[in-house]
């Protein structure tokens, strides 16, 4: 798969939210987003970092 990155004034930081963790399996949103040098978090550290409180 040939990814190119498309050049920017001004960098953009993507971030995936999802609720699968990191494991043996290749196949899942952490790894790919990783790959493709994007963030992933869960939920509660979504929370955490906008600061939502309920």
């Amino acid at each position: 798969m040939s990814t190119s990155v498309q050049k920017t004034l001004v960098q953009i930081k993507r971030i995936v939210v999802t609720e699968e963790k990191t494991r043996g399996n290749r196949e899942n949103i952490p790894f790919v987003s990783n790959e493709m040098s994007i963030e992933a978090i869960d939920v509660i550290t979504l929370f955490r970092t906008e600061g939502w409180k309920f």
